[in-house]
């Protein structure tokens, strides 16, 4: 796989600036599989750590939304290493997030819950979006 560009097309291997335009290619770079040329969407990653505060997640570095309009199972934030309402409220975040569709992901949040975000450690957590695109794909497969 190979990043480019997405305003004018240019390898840049990384994330990074691109140097040809020196748009900066953060989050919005485009990768690209090689053979098929097709568009495939850039890796997130989601983070976890608990503070004074509580719990903050995070997706790329920016706070994660909690899609209370959705689902109120938590309106005290998010939780993980268990299967209550906290881990509830985050597995659906997550998944609206990296699905970018709210009705499937409310298909699949509650057993996205019980196979990944209540197996957290209870001190924080990474994730990758390829890690959830796996667990997405063994569900649909009947797996």
């Amino acid at each position: 796989m190979a990043i480019y560009c997405a305003k004018c097309g240019t390898k840049v291997g990384v994330i990074g600036p691109c140097l040809t335009c020196k748009k900066a290619q953060k989050q919005k770079a485009t990768i690209f599989d090689p053979r098929t040329r097709k568009e495939k969407a850039a890796m997130k990653t989601y983070n976890g750590a608990r503070g004074s505060g509580g719990c903050i997640v995070r997706v790329d570095g920016q706070p994660l939304p909690d899609c209370l309009h959705l689902r109120n199972h938590s309106p005290n934030g998010f939780e993980w290493g268990y299967g209550g309402s906290g881990p509830a409220q985050l597995a659906l975040a997550i998944l609206v997030d990296h699905l970018g569709d709210e009705t499937e992901a409310l298909q699949w949040y509650q057993g996205f819950k019980w196979a990944v975000v209540s197996q957290f450690p209870h001190d924080g957590f990474e994730l990758t979006s390829d890690a959830i695109t796996a667990w997405l794909t063994r569900q649909r497969e009947g797996g």
